[in-house]
């Protein structure tokens, strides 16, 4: 099936052995906040554990080739809400591939999944992640001291987030 140039698609176990050796490689793993290598056995396991309800993962194909993923977790259909991680997988791509991926999955937070807010938690050293939410309208709502164990010591992360109404106007 030809898609357009972008397109975000379900996840399906088809598409796990891509996603798994992008998560390990050495260009997305050290920017994750768990940067452990990840067995195909826990990849799966990871995969098989999700709640449908309060996760949806894609799948981000260009010019039908999958080079990224996107992930919404804790959707709180209440509180209208969820977290969001991604990471391009592939380095070949021209400028600006990065953004659409953005950009088509906010539309597809605030559109298809109705929520009002994304957010994320960002290693401070993480420059090129915090200049991306940015340029995708994400605010910086706060810096957490010490919230996570990273080999063996404790990291501060930096939450961003984004609402509905923003995303809208800067669109237009």
């Amino acid at each position: 099936m030809k898609h357009k140039v972008g397109v975000l698609l379900a996840v399906s176990k088809e598409d796990l052995p891509i996603i798994l050796q992008w998560r390990n490689s050495d260009v997305v793993r050290p920017f994750m906040i768990n940067n452990c290598l990840i067995t195909q056995e826990e990849h799966y396991r990871w995969f098989n554990s999700l709640d449908s309800e309060q996760n949806c993962c894609l799948i981000f194909l260009y010019d039908n080739r999958p080079v990224g993923y996107v992930g919404f977790t804790e959707i709180n259909d209440f509180h209208e809400r969820c977290q969001w991680g991604f990471y391009l997988g592939e380095s070949d791509l021209p400028p600006g591939t990065g953004y659409l991926m953005g950009r088509l999955a906010m539309d597809y937070a605030f559109n298809q999944l109705k929520l009002n807010r994304v957010y994320s938690y960002i290693l401070p050293n993480n420059e090129r992640s915090i200049n991306y939410h940015k340029k995708l309208g994400f605010l910086e709502e706060g810096y957490l001291k010490g919230h996570v164990k990273r080999d063996g010591k404790y990291e501060d992360l930096i939450m961003m987030a984004l609402i509905k109404n923003n995303w809208k106007t800067l669109k237009e």
